[in-house]
């Protein structure tokens, strides 16, 4: 099995998770459309709007991640050569893997797991900011806070991807 191959198939083990975790996201649609047509709601004119939110966000989230989780299992091929040095569909995987070439994929999982889960997060944030501005509400230190720590981890996950080589191979140097 060459290098390439494996990083084949772990980018499409996070696919196959990100694509499961999309049921999550179809229980919150389900459960604010269920809200939305209680008769609850229909006595607050205020929270059928907050329903139709939810439900909007949601469904955006949905399509994103599904989309996104699709085109990762699909083009896993086509991401492992963007990602792989030339020397990697060369090099055949031994039994005992280097130290390095654990680390190096490690990092790469974790880098990707974290981009994939800040993504929805940082643009759902930046958007109820966006809303709080429009509508001339005071904003508080926490929201933008929470934009510039998602923005920090879309940032050091990219870091962490571009540079997984050069930061497994620090990591596995020995220590005295």
């Amino acid at each position: 099995m060459k290098k390439i191959e494996l990083y084949e198939i772990l980018i499409k083990i996070i696919g196959i998770y990100f694509l499961l975790s999309t049921i999550g996201i179809l229980k919150e649609i389900l459960s604010a459309s269920l809200m939305l047509f209680s008769k609850e709601s229909l006595v607050y004119e205020d929270s059928s709007s907050i329903y139709k939110m939810i439900i909007q966000i949601g469904g955006l989230n949905f399509l994103f991640q599904s989309t996104a989780s699709s085109l990762i299992i699909w083009k896993a091929k086509s991401i492992a050569n963007k990602i792989a040095r030339n020397s990697d569909s060369e090099e055949n995987l031994s039994i005992n893997l280097d130290k390095q070439i654990i680390l190096q994929i490690a990092i790469m999982i974790a880098a990707f797991l974290m981009f994939f889960w800040t993504i929805p997060d940082f643009f759902l944030n930046l958007k109820n900011y966006a809303t709080l501005i429009i509508n001339e509400m005071p904003t508080k230190e926490f929201d933008t806070s929470v934009i510039i720590l998602s923005a920090f981890k879309i940032v050091i996950a990219v870091f962490s991807i571009t540079y997984s080589q050069k930061l497994s191979s620090f990591l596995s140097k020995k220590q005295v």
